[in-house]
């Protein structure tokens, strides 16, 4: 469920470098968005970094790092 306020126009994961290692993976992209939250321009360029562990099969975000670019 998105924040009541929060808009989103576009979005896009310009690039994605995977490392895998054992159950864990980390992801680092570049993502860019057309947003804003309450009027106010959250328009932007991105680097993520996410951290992924498997468990039972299954994949899950164990957490998430943004830092501006743009």
């Amino acid at each position: 469920m998105a924040r009541e306020g929060y808009t989103i126009v576009s979005f896009a994961f310009e690039r994605m470098d995977i490392d895998i290692n054992g159950d864990t993976g980390i992801i680092h992209s570049r993502y860019s968005q057309v947003a804003s939250y309450q009027h106010v321009s959250l328009s932007n360029v991105f680097r993520l970094t996410d951290v992924w562990t498997r468990a039972d099969g299954q994949w899950r975000v164990m957490a998430r790092h943004s830092s501006i670019l743009g």
